[in-house]
């Protein structure tokens, strides 16, 4: 069987529209026909956007998706947003900053709107052995809201945490949905053989994801990746994503994305 829960967020808030993004439900349509013409039954799809995608729901939604797969089955994890960095809670981090995706609801509760990688991963460690989970992220966690600034419409998939931030519980056994600590500053494709899940992210660690505008709202990240993956259909992730990357630097954006997977995942394709 497959299963995916599809998230795509432009409208954070309902009192502040400062932090609003474009592309983030286009791309979320996007995905969930591109999964729909891959196999993906539609009622085996849970499809949240803006006001619905509140982390409870995310949350709920997730936790629902690997509880019904089994072994051999396909979850797929996508989310298009905004990405933050917070203070590590449990020193597992090199530079003290755990990274964390971004929910609605950030201004009127922004520690119960994020979730960090932490416990993104002890979500993720419910999964059954022998479950392919796949996890893209059309996010950053890079703060530099001016990088890529070309004319146009181009903005960062970033927000800044507030500096009086109320402490986030502890997740002790949340790997995470990086691999790798340091592994994003080099090359397309990180093979961890201590992963359980494979990560497609929209850039490296100190980079930024565009959210743009290519024949219409979107990230840049997710209207490469499913023109790439649909032109080298059946293709492995790694190839998919060292294309998409030749494909952003050769349109002038800076961000190049990274596929993490164990060596058992390695050959499949995206969507297998």
């Amino acid at each position: 069987m497959k299963f995916a829960v599809v998230v795509g967020i432009n409208v954070f808030s309902v009192i502040d529209h400062s932090n609003d993004l474009r592309g983030c439900v286009p791309d979320a349509q996007h995905v969930r026909a591109r999964l729909l013409a891959r196999g993906w039954p539609a009622g085996n799809i849970a499809y949240l956007t803006d006001a619905a995608a509140r982390k409870p729901a995310v949350v709920d939604a997730l936790t629902a998706m690997l509880a019904a797969a089994h072994p051999g089955d396909h979850c797929v994890f996508f989310q298009s947003s905004h990405g933050t960095q917070v203070p590590d809670q449990d020193g597992d981090e090199a530079d003290h900053l755990d990274e964390a995706i971004c929910y609605h609801g950030i201004c009127e509760d922004w520690a119960g709107s994020i979730m960090t990688d932490d416990e993104f991963g002890a979500i993720l460690a419910g999964a059954k052995f022998g479950v392919i989970v796949t996890v893209i992220l059309d996010l950053c966690h890079a703060g530099s809201a001016t990088r890529n600034m070309v004319p146009g419409y181009r903005r960062s998939r970033f927000v800044t945490a507030p500096a009086a931030m109320p402490a986030l519980p502890r997740h002790r056994f949340g790997r995470g949905w990086w691999g790798h600590s340091q592994r994003r500053r080099t090359g397309s494709v990180v093979i961890v053989p201590e992963m359980d899940h494979r990560l497609l992210a929209a850039c490296r660690d100190n980079q930024t994801s565009a959210d743009t505008d290519i024949d219409g709202p979107c990230g840049a990240f997710t209207h490469f990746l499913l023109a790439a993956e649909d032109r080298l259909r059946g293709e492995c992730a790694g190839v998919v994503v060292t294309a998409v990357s030749r494909d952003l630097e050769a349109t002038g954006y800076e961000q190049r994305p990274v596929v993490e997977e164990p060596p058992r995942l390695s050959p499949l394709a995206v969507f297998a």
